[in-house]
């Protein structure tokens, strides 16, 4: 599989050259007119755009991470990342800010301090980097009414880097915290006890008050 993609990334870059010279061929030899070079222009863009799609790293989340705490008292997280692309990812930089908020309706309550800003090594393909992130006030004490699915804590940010070809644009990070929940009649609570995305939030605390409400059949959410 390495020696193909080795293989077609150097097919790929020749034709990129190769379309390159007779661009500047037909422009040195006055030969060309502007349709050929406007349609040679567009051979080099769409080979380019080829290559970046095939070859470029894209760099994932890794997974959704729970909160850990330590003997200070002091909890954190650690937010880990994978290359899922097929050059090396660099320049990578993540900004990441922590608020509380209700766990119905989401409506602010505290912002965290200070912002978790950090630069990241290069990472390799299908290698993974991660760093931990701390919060000022996030502690046992604070942390009671998220176990209780009474507040959620929310992660937002971006992750900026260097795919091998271009930076990309800052990448969203939206993260929001479902705790394991309180106990329910089936037993202990329904909960992932981790950070899900934004996006499946919902979706979760909808399935949680369903079990806390007795209802049986309430289908869980994937994970």
């Amino acid at each position: 599989m390495v020696i193909a993609t080795i293989v077609i990334a150097i097919a790929t870059a020749v034709n990129l050259f190769v379309a390159i010279a007779m661009w500047h061929e037909m422009h040195a030899t006055g030969t060309d007119t502007h349709e050929l070079a406007v349609s040679a222009g567009k051979q080099i863009d769409l080979m380019r755009q080829q290559l970046v799609g095939t070859q470029a790293a894209v760099v994932v989340v890794h997974e959704y991470p729970g909160i850990e705490s330590t003997q200070t008292n002091f909890y954190g997280f650690y937010i880990a990342f994978r290359n899922d692309g097929h050059t090396i990812a660099s320049k990578a930089h993540a900004t990441l800010t922590a608020q509380t908020k209700t766990a119905h309706g989401l409506k602010p309550i505290t912002s965290l301090n200070p912002p978790c800003d950090f630069d990241l090594p290069p990472i390799l393909p299908t290698k993974i980097q991660d760093h931990r992130c701390s919060f000022e006030g996030l502690n046992e004490r604070s942390w009671k009414p998220i176990a209780d699915l009474r507040q959620t804590l929310a992660i937002e940010g971006a992750l900026k880097y260097w795919n091998g070809f271009e930076e990309v644009p800052p990448q969203k990070i939206c993260l929001l915290f479902v705790p394991t929940g309180p106990r329910n009649k089936f037993g202990g609570g329904d909960g992932p006890n981790r950070f899900v995305e934004c996006d499946a939030y919902r979706s979760w605390i909808d399935f949680m008050d369903k079990r806390l409400a007795g209802n049986e059949n309430a289908q869980r959410p994937q994970q």
